[in-house]
């Protein structure tokens, strides 16, 4: 089995502690194990699927809407170049 993310959302410390705990118990007793190097511990901030999520926010990542605008501009272009 592959699994890819695995977020742990907690209102307090005490309370992650405690999740992180059961869901780690949980991924070892279905014989599930986790790359350490991939994996962030307590933190206030992530990046997931093109989001940046903090507490109380969601925001769009500006790398993936760089991109999107030079996609669009491109195409923009080609399709005027195109006309004439």
């Amino acid at each position: 089995m592959y699994l890819d993310d695995v977020i742990i959302y907690s209102k307090s410390i005490e309370d992650h502690i405690k999740h992180v705990d059961e869901v780690l118990t949980c991924l070892r007793e279905a014989g599930i194990t986790l790359k350490i190097s991939k994996c962030t511990f307590f933190s206030d901030k992530i990046e997931y699927l093109g989001h940046i999520i903090k507490p109380g926010r969601l925001e769009i990542d500006q790398a993936n809407t760089r991109s999107l605008r030079a996609l669009v501009g491109n195409f923009l272009k080609e399709t005027f170049y195109l006309r004439f």
